[in-house]
């Protein structure tokens, strides 16, 4: 110690903590930027925002902006790793490289990776912007450097046969999902948008089973039935095609009839047969995606598809309204039955009277509710789920905020639900 001058051991460790200090940054930014959302970035950069604007263009540059991150992290770490050396080596001889070695590697694995990488990696916007000026003057300073080295990384991935061409920008469904939200947020999107855009979004992740017409709500006709009895069954419904099962039961269906086909119905009533009129049906299992049935209906030209479950019996319908009113909401037409069962439409949020067969999914979207269930898809399913037995006209359940009340039962099912909000009842 007495051979080491203190001005210039002051000296080399006001080095080393700035080595620390710039490894922090540089990792920090690191991590800020690789988990930046570049869809929020894109839209605070279209409104003006300078911050946005600032580290959107250092995205736009995002290989040489990882390796200028990469280089001067490297050139401090080692800088680092020299100065420790050298104040060991001077203070405890031979035996000083060691401890250097272990103490540089616990400084920069605490604060030159670990706790920068954590913090930002919570907050990588808020990060991302607060670093944006630190980045850019390194970006300059370390410029050369950074075009020698990616120079030759680019060299050997050639060498190798890798492709160095840049890709189009992708965007990964969270990013898009952020997007959607901050539109929704700011007034960019309607509300109406903004639901249609989520919609899509958990469409694709539903089964056939998911929003069929469950089979104890499915109206079927015999093979047997006349001419003026699907007449009156239509009118009476107001549905315009119905499953064409035999005597045996709605388990076996045969084809599918279409109402507007006995418009071109020639022959007298008397010799009316449905099973000359009906067109063959679709069959498709309950565990199919919802992508993979467009095409299965597109491909096979059909509007109608009934859901089988694992043991090939009927477990339910689907139609092309079905999943229309999945993405876009409840469309009437003139011949659709009004007052669909199993959609939810809240108007007042405090007081709902709710079919048993209202949808989970869709009165977690009205109310803002956590409903998820494995083995269920209606409000009057989950409430026997959740009690454990079938219930009486009275009984409830309480979920968040809001209480859902048996008002009525057809027999062993859950026919309405009285759904009320509880005062001061937690979010």
């Amino acid at each position: 110690m007495d051979d080491y001058p203190s001005d210039n051991l002051i000296i080399l460790l006001l080095i080393a903590i700035t080595c620390i200090v710039l490894s922090s940054l540089f990792s920090a930014s690191e991590s800020a930027f690789l988990g930046l959302n570049k869809l929020r970035v894109h839209f605070l950069r279209e409104k003006g925002d300078k911050r946005a604007i600032r580290a959107g263009k250092l995205l736009e540059r995002k290989e040489e902006l990882l390796n200028m991150l990469l280089v001067g992290n490297e050139i401090v770490n080692v800088t680092l790793s020299v100065v420790l050396t050298s104040i060991f080596l001077k203070l405890f001889g031979a035996a000083g490289l060691g401890i250097a070695t272990s103490i540089a590697t616990v400084l920069l694995l605490i604060f030159g990776e670990i706790t920068p990488k954590s913090l930002t990696t919570r907050y990588p916007e808020k990060s991302s912007f607060f670093l944006s000026r630190f980045v850019w003057f390194f970006f300059y300073f370390l410029r050369p450097f950074v075009i020698v080295f990616t120079s030759i990384s680019r060299l050997f991935l050639k060498i190798f046969g890798i492709s160095t061409k840049k890709k189009q920008a992708t965007f990964t469904e969270e990013e898009i999902k952020t997007f959607i939200d901050v539109g929704g947020e700011e007034g960019v999107l309607e509300n109406g948008e903004k639901n249609m855009m989520n919609r899509v979004f958990k469409f694709t992740d539903l089964n056939a089973t998911d929003i069929m017409v469950p089979r104890c709500d499915v109206i079927g006709i015999e093979t047997k039935a006349s001419y003026r009895d699907i007449i009156q069954l239509s009118e009476r419904t107001r549905i315009s095609r119905f499953p064409v099962y035999t005597e045996d039961g709605i388990d076996n269906i045969l084809g599918v009839l279409y109402v507007k086909d006995l418009l071109f119905f020639r022959g007298a009533k008397e010799d009316f047969s449905v099973e000359k009129l009906m067109r063959p049906p679709l069959f498709i299992p309950g565990t199919t995606k919802m992508s993979s049935i467009q095409e299965m209906m597109r491909k096979n030209k059909q509007s109608f598809a009934v859901v089988i479950d694992e043991y090939s019996g009927t477990d339910g319908i689907l139609t092309t309204e079905d999943i229309e009113r999945e993405i876009f909401g409840a469309i009437a037409d003139d011949f659709q039955k009004a007052g669909d069962p199993t959609s939810v439409h809240i108007k007042n949020p405090d007081d709902n009277l709710l079919d048993g067969s209202a949808r989970l999914i869709d009165l977690a979207d009205e109310l803002h509710l956590k409903l998820e269930s494995r083995d269920n898809e209606t409000i009057g399913g989950y409430i026997c789920e959740v009690l454990g037995h079938i219930p009486v006209p009275g009984e409830f359940i309480e979920v968040g905020e809001y209480r859902f009340e048996v008002s009525s039962m057809d027999r062993l099912r859950i026919a309405s639900v009285h759904c009320t909000k509880i005062p001061g009842g937690e979010e």
